[in-house]
């Protein structure tokens, strides 16, 4: 009676102990290109506007971006394109209580192709844009948040891109 009691005992300790702990968090994403292309893009400008750190942060975003667009039919081009596509995404901090809360937003931006050897700025408003804004304990440091946001923008700068045609 006693071994059974030590044995359930020291399995139930064996097993709260494996079970206690956490395995990795991962977030895989993969991405398929569209049969229809539906238009083609020029990245232009891709800026992240955070305290530090943020040329990886612009690399990362470039090509998540150009994932995203790809995925919804907008494939990259060298000349010859239909839109020209700009990105600023913004990490802002705030104290809330004894808190530290960030605030992210991630604008996106079409212009007309036929800008290309003009600035964005010599147009009056751009073809579509979408803009996404979160708070939180959130970083746009985080690949997952930063992932999160770029494909909200890009989702519903199309989705506002393809209702205005």
């Amino acid at each position: 009676m006693k071994k059974k009691m030590v044995l359930v005992l020291a399995l139930t300790v064996f097993l709260v102990s494996c079970g206690t702990s956490l395995p990795p968090l991962y977030s895989i994403r993969s991405w398929a290109g569209s049969d229809h292309v539906k238009g083609r893009v020029k990245l232009r400008e891709i800026t992240v506007d955070k305290i530090a750190g943020t040329a990886s942060l612009e690399e990362e975003a470039r090509e998540l971006v150009s994932m995203y667009l790809r995925e919804e039919g907008y494939l990259p081009a060298g000349e010859g394109e239909d839109y020209l596509v700009d990105m600023i995404l913004r990490e802002r901090e705030y104290i809330t209580g004894w808190k530290t809360k960030r605030s992210l937003a991630a604008d996106l931006r079409f212009w007309p192709g036929s800008l290309s050897a003009a600035s964005p700025s010599a147009a009056p408003m751009p073809v579509s844009a979408s803009r996404v804004v979160c708070t939180g304990e959130e970083s746009l440091s985080s690949s997952k948040t930063l992932g999160k946001i770029i494909a909200l923008a890009v989702k519903r700068g199309i989705r506002a891109l393809e209702k205005n045609r």
